[in-house]
């Protein structure tokens, strides 16, 4: 039954969407020759349209928006979305190209515009539904747990923690006494061997086994029956004590490979769309605000107190290679590269303007140029001195993590209250965990989120500047 009403919503939602392909297309073009229906029968434009709807599912494809996989986040599900309109675009405008015919850039605006948007809504309603009928019991997959460690409380604990995806739990199967871990032993259905039949009794669908991989006989005799009785098999290896975070598994032919973080930045896609982003930003700033803003502070840093207008130093940037980072200058006295003092809050040597400048976050404004050539990101961890890598990470664990992906202007870390001096052990700790967070779990709609919480915070004023 479940199979059937997953094909039907495939079907449905297929349909769906080539109705409101085709009907984007339509008014597109009665929009743009001002309700001329006869316009509908030029070939050149059904041309048009074929193409349009044809890169439009090649450029899902490629995403992998058309992917069914229940366990997939809606901020996953936006993130593939906007990566099949860029897609679409290239693919669009490519064929375009080699269609040779004239086409009116409005036309195409108009129905870029009156396709993806309800293609979106739609979507997002759909998937909202969808979510909405699972909670309440409909399209739901029957599951078990076969294992005998901690691990099958894991997975049965992960499973029930999101109703919304639509797995009803059906028991865990164990050979061995789980009391010590498990409080309530009502939850074991049966030992190992029982499991077998109650896979074809309660309609289980799929099966995840927890086992290690020392029971190889097992598993293989598992693998073999919900194969024989079309229940899918999921394995879930049990890693505790050799890593505590969450891993990847790939393929190398036969071959597994264990990753020991999700690194999303290591995608050329998503390198592609950051690098994009970055310079499109610092372009706006450097050009719209960072003139005006010359104008007005070069007096008054210059006049306070005698120095460069620019403060530079070594910075460890990307795999910990050495760059120079640019600020407005702050300090009564430009420190040097191998006499390094961190600044601290009411620190001497901090001017007036300087004190403004760093509760604004304003000093940090002629990093835009080091964006711009390549050497920071909008977004990232902040960059350090080498003393202070040096330093920490002997001491604090997975700190030159935060090194594998470009330093930023701003950053998961300092939105969350870790700006400024690092007072304690604990604070850097903090800081070095929200960083390696966010190169675990980056997206284009985290970095957006990032630039306006710190846009926000120098509206406010920051607390911990100095």
């Amino acid at each position: 039954m479940n199979e059937k009403y997953h094909r039907f919503h495939q079907s449905l939602y297929l349909c769906i969407e080539i109705i409101l392909l085709i009907g984007g297309i339509v008014f597109a073009i009665y929009a743009r020759f001002n309700g001329d229906w006869s316009r509908l029968q030029s070939e050149t434009l059904h041309r048009f349209g074929f193409i349009f709807i044809i890169t439009w599912f090649l450029s899902g494809m490629i995403s992998g928006i058309y992917n069914t996989n229940r366990l997939i986040k809606t901020g996953t599900r936006i993130v593939r979305l906007f990566q099949a309109l860029f897609i679409h675009i290239l693919l669009f405008s490519f064929a375009i190209l080699l269609f040779k015919k004239s086409i009116s850039r409005e036309l195409i605006y108009l129905t870029f515009s009156f396709t993806f948007i309800p293609i979106f809504i739609f979507r997002m309603l759909f998937n909202q539904v969808i979510r909405w009928l699972r909670k309440r019991g409909l399209n739901v997959k029957n599951f078990i747990v076969v294992g005998n460690t901690q691990r099958s409380l894991d997975v049965l604990n992960q499973m029930l923690k999101y109703p919304e995806y639509g797995y009803r739990w059906k028991g865990i199967f164990s050979d061995r006494n789980l009391s010590e871990i498990i409080a309530k032993e009502s939850i074991i259905k049966d030992n190992y061997e029982a499991s077998f039949n109650f896979i074809i009794k309660e309609n289980i669908q799929e099966v995840y086994c927890t086992l290690p991989l020392s029971e190889k006989d097992k598993i293989q005799r598992t693998i073999r029956f919900c194969e024989d009785h079309f229940v899918r098999f999921k394995y879930v290896p049990d890693l505790e004590g050799v890593y505590g975070h969450k891993v990847n598994i790939n393929f190398f032919e036969s071959l597994p490979i264990i990753t020991i973080r999700q690194e999303p930045l290591e995608i050329l896609w998503n390198q592609i769309v950051k690098r994009i982003f970055d310079i499109l930003f610092s372009l706006g700033v450097i050009i719209i605000i960072f003139p005006f803003l010359l104008i007005v502070l070069a007096p008054l840093i210059l006049f306070e107190s005698k120095g460069p207008l620019f403060y530079r130093q070594n910075r460890a940037g990307l795999n910990g290679k050495n760059f120079k980072i640019w600020k407005f200058r702050t300090m009564n006295v430009t420190e040097s590269d191998t006499e390094f003092k961190q600044a601290t809050k009411g620190d001497s040597r901090i001017t007036k303007i300087g004190h403004i400048l760093r509760k604004t976050n304003l000093d940090e404004m002629p990093q835009f140029f080091n964006v711009l050539l390549g050497n920071m990101s909008i977004v990232g961890p902040r960059p350090h001195v080498q003393q202070l890598n040096a330093k920490y990470s002997k001491i604090v664990d997975e700190y030159n993590i935060r090194l594998l992906v470009k330093p930023g202007l701003t950053g998961h870390a300092q939105i969350n209250g870790y700006r400024g001096e690092t007072k304690t052990l604990e604070q850097m700790k903090g800081r070095i965990d929200l960083d390696v967070w966010y190169l675990e779990n980056w997206s284009i709609l985290l970095d957006i989120r990032i630039v306006f919480k710190t846009v926000i915070n120098m509206i406010r004023g920051e607390e911990n500047a100095g």
